[in-house]
């Protein structure tokens, strides 16, 4: 892509005398014009880190575009902290932290803050206060958690107990709702014909 600038850097000596020329009024050539042009036409990408330079319409407008982009998935509070995006193991991972209360013998009876989704600003790391070593590391966070909380597992399977039990309770008791919903509308269905009947007789 080239670029124009109205009048050539300092150091062209040449087309400098050029512009003088045609701002005095003089005639050139049409040899000295290509090579006033040849001068005061460049193609570089450091054209732009020129004070002199003049950047283009479509340039300025892509660079408003970045910076706002840029800053709409960045947060600022956060030291500049990028949005990610998530694979579903990790999204399964921060799910899983939800439900950390569990092996908290003061917190096992709170409820999991499922209200709160998963943040779109997302940091990764190690802690290293564990003592494990890349060769020690488990391949995810839900392996480490049950190795480091043997428990963990019966408080799993009991809880996965009560909410099957439970779904089965509240799929029953909704089928029960709507078997009798459906029985009133049939009578009032047949009610209504009686009705009308009667008022034909």
């Amino acid at each position: 892509m080239l670029y124009f600038s109205p009048c050539p850097a300092s150091s062209h000596r040449t087309a400098l005398f050029s512009c003088w020329r045609l701002a005095r009024g003089h005639s050139m050539s049409s040899k000295s014009i290509d090579a006033m042009m040849a001068k005061a036409v460049t193609s570089s990408s450091s054209f732009f880190s020129n004070m002199n330079a003049v950047q283009g319409i479509k340039q300025r407008k892509d660079a408003i575009r970045k910076e706002r982009r840029d800053r709409v998935s960045t947060l600022s509070q956060w030291y500049g902290m990028k949005k990610s995006r998530l694979s579903a193991e990790e999204r399964q991972e921060l799910e899983l932290l939800k439900f950390r209360n569990l092996i908290n013998p003061e917190l096992k009876h709170h409820a999991p803050k499922n209200n709160a989704g998963v943040s779109k600003f997302v940091e990764f790391g190690f802690f290293a206060g564990t003592g494990r070593n890349k060769r020690k590391r488990l391949k995810s966070f839900a392996d480490e958690w049950m190795e480091e909380n043997p428990e963990l597992q019966q408080v799993v399977e009991k809880r996965l107990k009560h909410n099957v039990r439970l779904n089965r309770k509240t799929k029953e008791r909704m089928a029960k709702k709507a078997a009798r919903e459906a029985e009133r509308a049939k009578e009032r269905k047949v009610s209504k014909r009686m009705k009308e009947k009667d008022q034909w007789l």
